[in-house]
């Protein structure tokens, strides 16, 4: 359906509004996607096979299927003692609070070839250390969220940047895709919000930024009470994984059973991303997950307590399960309606040559936030950005041209990083085994902090340029 105007971005609003107000984030998106499938099709009995076509899509089935294999690998990380024997370690190198910080941020500046794996990989992997050091859990899941989306897409050989270039040469006739390449690379530099985010959450875990407003609450409550997840909150790891324990008469080791299957699925991915061009999260989880259990089974755990593990697992990532199934529809519908090109009509008349890369940023941002999709906002924002600006310089490689393009592309990123409704923020939190919403709550004013100061110095490099 199309023009029906503030309409199509009522459900993305409801969904924002009801996630802070109840903190309840499957309620939230829910009611959203339910109300924007009334406004969109108005058969409400057919709402049941909408979300089965969401179910069945290939990119909800991929993601699913990562969430799967986070919750059985957590679980058995749980089963075979993982957290003690990081405990142990933690004590005898001195961890402190600010190391264990400066560590998150290091493992994912270190991972930078996959927003999915990025937040995944440094949430499970260090989760142990944090705890024992009394750093909130939302504190590591905006360390794991800040070094995935803001990182990779000021990585010139991602497959962002692929996707991205393929849109810049698609919009400039007669560029070839490695001038293209070449393009995306020169905008990097104007890419304020995302190179600013990787480097305030630098400056957070050093100490040089002192934590505040929410997150200060969430530090306080962890360092003074021993609580690194609010009480009453609803972690995306559930409580059945925590009541796993290492039987008598089992044996495990932080080599055999962490330090392999990490590498594992470490080497796997950027194996495929050197061979391939392509990372292989699945692939590389479901080798990890063997591997443990042919070794978890000749360290005498047992077939059944295996198998319970594993159920276990599945059933912890549920409600991140049903976040994400609501998530896909609500962008579904937002999609359909047509919320971005709505977002898109109402800022032309505010546009100006000086005020361009600007308004081109908070359009992008508001975009991506409104339906947690910044590859979506990319395809939409960067053509246009790339349209206005070369029809005032003339020139494709002019800085207006290049910082509209960033200013689209840090805009977009804004959303994915920050949005209730993006995928890789509810892989931030099930990694880090958060609430989504406290995340959400406690990273936001961290993110628009850097949005403004990126909003700032376009404002004033509009008129300077």
């Amino acid at each position: 359906m199309d023009n029906i105007g503030f309409l199509s971005i009522l459900p993305a609003v409801l969904a924002i509004v009801l996630a802070f107000a109840t903190r309840d984030a499957i309620v939230a998106l829910f009611a959203a996607s339910f109300l924007g499938y009334f406004l969109i099709d108005g058969v409400l009995w057919e709402y049941p096979n909408f979300l089965i076509e969401t179910i069945s899509s290939d990119s909800f089935s991929w993601v699913f299927y990562i969430e799967i294999q986070i919750g059985i690998l957590i679980a058995l990380f749980q089963l075979s003692g993982v957290p003690e024997i990081f405990s142990s370690i933690a004590q005898k190198q001195r961890m402190t609070r600010r190391k264990g910080q400066v560590y998150a941020w290091l493992a994912g500046m270190g991972v930078f070839f996959s927003d999915y794996f990025s937040p995944i990989f440094v949430g499970t992997s260090l989760q142990a250390v944090t705890d024992k050091v009394k750093i909130s859990r939302e504190k590591l899941a905006y360390i794991a969220d800040s070094t995935s989306s803001p990182l990779i897409v000021i990585i010139p050989f991602s497959s962002w940047a692929l996707y991205i270039s393929g849109i810049i040469g698609d919009q400039a006739p007669g560029v070839s895709s490695s001038e293209a390449v070449g393009i995306f690379a020169s905008s990097i530099a104007y890419n304020f919000y995302a190179i600013l985010s990787v480097v305030f959450v630098g400056l957070i875990c050093f100490g040089v930024v002192k934590d505040f407003g929410p997150m200060k609450k969430a530090e306080d409550r962890a360092y003074e009470h021993g609580k690194v997840v609010r009480d009453g909150s609803m972690p995306m790891v559930g409580k059945e994984i925590k009541e796993l324990h290492k039987p008598e008469g089992a044996s495990s080791s932080f080599l055999l059973n962490f330090l392999i299957p990490i590498f594992m699925i470490v080497g796997i991915n950027v194996g495929g991303y050197i061979a391939f061009d392509s990372v292989k999260i699945v692939e590389s989880f479901a080798a990890a997950l063997l591997y443990l259990f042919v070794v978890m089974s000749f360290q005498r755990f047992g077939i059944k307590l295996l198998s319970n593990a594993v159920v276990s697992g599945v059933k912890a990532v549920v409600p991140a399960v049903l976040i994400l199934l609501f998530a896909y529809a609500l962008n579904s519908i937002t999609k359909d309606a047509g919320a971005a090109n709505y977002l898109v009509s109402i800022s032309e008349g505010l546009i100006t040559p000086n005020l361009l890369p600007a308004i081109v940023f908070v359009v992008a941002a508001v975009i991506s936030f409104s339906t947690g999709t910044s590859w979506g906002t990319f395809a939409i924002a960067i053509p246009i950005a790339m349209a206005m600006s070369m029809e005032l310089t003339g020139g494709i490689s002019s800085p207006l041209v290049l910082m509209s393009i960033a200013a689209a592309t840090g805009g977009g990123v804004f959303g994915d990083h920050c949005s209730p409704l993006s995928d890789t923020s509810v892989l931030a939190s099930i990694g880090a085994g958060s609430d989504h919403m406290d995340h959400i709550r406690t990273q936001i004013p961290y993110a628009l902090i850097v949005a403004f100061v990126s909003f700032f110095i376009y404002l004033v490099a509009g008129f300077v340029l």
